[in-house]
């Protein structure tokens, strides 16, 4: 949506589609399992920068951890960890759950998703994967790249409002569309391959 406000600053204009990442089940076929655990994810200060921002980079690990304590009232919890060093800071906060390293292998990545009840992250593409399954998912952040999973008709939070959220707030946002959201997503992935179809085919005509 930011980036279509900026297009019409611009006097232009483009249709809001959801990242085409949510397709890449089918060329895999990879189809949705049944949930096995619930996945979260921690990145410092909610995000790859601050941008400027005025976080409280030990506010945030502390709801983290309040988080996961919440999230184990309901299931096995799994901190999904997109690089050694995000391993090293979910074993330093919460060193009681498991960890799960993502392997750079996309087929794994989306085989670990695939298995999961429901999730809360940072990492947007995590959401995005799991959304794909049929996963509900709150994402976590700290720039407008965390608003894309509301394309989804999923929730964002920027990360310094979660304190006011509160953690079981945050997760029952998620754990209580596990048996409806399966359906609901298949019909955004139905409208959204309509659309780009459409969008991509027009822009072959004219060229």
């Amino acid at each position: 949506k930011l980036a279509r406000t900026m297009l019409n600053k611009a006097g232009r204009d483009a249709a809001v589609l959801p990242c085409a990442s949510i397709f890449a089940r089918d060329r895999s076929g990879l189809k949705a399992t049944r949930g096995e655990y619930i996945v979260l994810n921690f990145m410092e200060n909610g995000g790859h920068y601050t941008f400027g921002q005025s976080i409280d980079s030990n506010l945030w690990r502390s709801q983290f951890k309040q988080i996961a304590i919440e999230a184990k009232k309901h299931g096995q919890v799994v901190v999904a960890c997109h690089t050694s060093g995000e391993q090293k800071l979910a074993k330093q906060l919460v060193p009681e759950f498991d960890r799960f390293l993502v392997p750079n292998d996309h087929l794994e990545f989306m085989r670990f998703y695939s298995r999961a009840k429901f999730g809360v992250v940072n990492r947007v593409h995590a959401g995005f994967m799991m959304a794909s399954f049929g996963k509900p998912v709150v994402v976590v952040g700290n720039d407008s790249r965390a608003l894309m999973i509301e394309n989804l008709n999923l929730p964002s939070f920027f990360v310094g409002d979660v304190q006011q959220i509160g953690a079981e707030a945050l997760i029952g946002q998620a754990q209580s569309r596990v048996s409806t959201y399966i359906d609901e997503i298949e019909g955004v992935r139905s409208s959204a391959k309509s659309e780009y179809l459409s969008a991509i085919s027009g822009a072959l005509e004219v060229y």
